[in-house]
């Protein structure tokens, strides 16, 4: 009796912890059932965000880009923003579903808006269009499994340029075309330039090209920046540009830095001397009269291997092999005599190759001075002689010496420089002086 009514006792405990347990298996059940409902939302959930960014090259104070977006679920950074950097300056997030972003610019004076851009995978841009305003619509799907929000966006970026008033100065003894973003300008009244103005020079009969240079008095005084005949001009601020035309009788033509252009050289040294720094820079290919001519101690001879007029104590070192080319030429002949108390310089550059390859050697464009007709160079104590590009001498089509080259002597206390040239050697990684 007493052993039955145990069982029964264990009976009905044992039904009322199964209940117990079925009931929790219930709850858990329908929490798994909501958290599941809850994934399947987070995963379906998938928003657009449009994105106003600018444009790299946009200059400070230019103007501001906007986006808004219809069927907005949530926002930030709306509001304008200045034209300062390349970087976000505007972004909004859309909803789950279809939603149409519009893109808004706003320019200040003096600038223009050129257009909104999309920004390609190499880098490059692709014009969208060049209307201030610019919509787009777009339509989102589900999340991929295991993802709570996926974006996608729609980028955009807005590009503004400054204005520049160019003025040109009708130049005599030639001319020059001028174009701006490809367009034609058909004589030298001002333009409103916008962007990249490109200039290429025509000399007349029996003239040559000097040098491009700007003027605030109609061309009395002129500032060179330039002797390339053909150039791209990007200034920032209001500009007079003129070029210079000189006759053709061979001679080169020489810049002193930070006062103007000579057509020989006795003239453009004792210019160098009274002004800083004394650099005589050959801005054009040519010969030095015949003459005997002193470079003063503190002055500098220089035949460039580039646009740059600060001459080199050492040259330019690359790590890139290019095919030698001539930048500038300055030939002497026979009758030239320079004795030299300062510097002469040759411009060049320097290969800087990987251990176990040739290295130290000129590469790409060079200064030549050409003393295969003749001349002669003496450097006396103090002088400095810098030879990173070529000093030319014999010519090959002299043969057998039937005219003499030139010639340079190095008195005692002078210094002379030039490429030590180094082929297989073992270990290391560059050679520098």
């Amino acid at each position: 009796m007493i052993q039955k009514e145990l069982q029964n006792l264990n009976v009905g405990e044992t039904t009322r912890r199964i209940a117990l347990y079925m009931r929790s298996l219930g709850i858990l059940f329908v929490l798994l059932f909501i958290v599941g409902i809850s994934n399947v939302n987070a995963d379906a959930s998938r928003y657009g965000r449009g994105r106003a960014f600018l444009k790299e090259g946009c200059p400070n104070g230019a103007g501001k880009a906007y986006v808004t977006v219809a069927s907005s679920s949530s926002s930030s950074n709306s509001g304008w923003k200045d034209c300062t950097t390349d970087g976000v300056t505007a972004e909004v997030e859309g909803a789950k579903t279809a939603m149409t972003f519009t893109f808004q610019s706003q320019v200040n004076s003096g600038y223009k808006f050129t257009g909104w851009y999309s920004k390609n995978a190499d880098g490059t841009y692709k014009l969208l269009t060049k209307e201030t305003t610019y919509s787009t619509k777009t339509t989102t799907g589900a999340a991929p499994t295991g993802y709570s929000s996926v974006y996608t966006d729609v980028d955009c970026y807005a590009e503004f340029i400054k204005i520049v008033h160019y003025s040109f100065i009708v130049p005599e003894h030639g001319s020059f075309s001028i174009t701006n973003n490809g367009v034609s300008v058909a004589n030298y009244a001002t333009i409103e330039a916008q962007g990249v103005v490109h200039l290429k020079s025509t000399p007349a009969t029996g003239y040559r090209f000097a040098g491009w240079y700007t003027s605030s008095d109609g061309g009395t005084t002129k500032n060179y920046f330039s002797f390339d005949s053909e150039i791209d001009l990007n200034f920032t601020t209001d500009v007079t540009v003129g070029v210079d035309f000189r006759l053709d009788n061979g001679n080169a033509l020489y810049y002193v830095v930070n006062s103007g252009m000579y057509d020989d050289l006795t003239s453009a040294i004792n210019q160098a001397k009274s002004i800083s720094p004394k650099t005589v820079v050959v801005a054009q290919n040519g010969k030095v009269s015949t003459s005997n001519y002193t470079i003063p101690s503190g002055v500098t001879l220089y035949v460039p291997y580039s646009k740059s007029n600060s001459y080199q104590t050492k040259p330019t070192v690359v790590t890139a092999a290019a095919a030698l080319s001539p930048y500038r030429v300055l030939t002497l002949q026979d009758g030239v005599n320079i004795t030299c108390n300062g510097n002469i310089c040759v411009g060049g550059q320097i290969m800087s190759a990987g251990g176990g390859k040739a290295s130290a050697y000129p590469t790409g464009a060079c200064g030549v001075m050409d003393m295969s007709k003749g001349g002669n160079i003496t450097l006396n104590s103090g002088a400095k002689l810098y030879c990173w590009g070529f000093i030319k001498g014999q010519d090959m089509e002299q043969g057998n010496n039937t005219v003499g080259a030139g010639s340079i002597i190095a008195k005692s206390g002078a210094e002379v420089w030039e490429m030590f040239a180094v082929g297989d050697w073992r270990g290391g990684k560059a050679v520098r002086l």
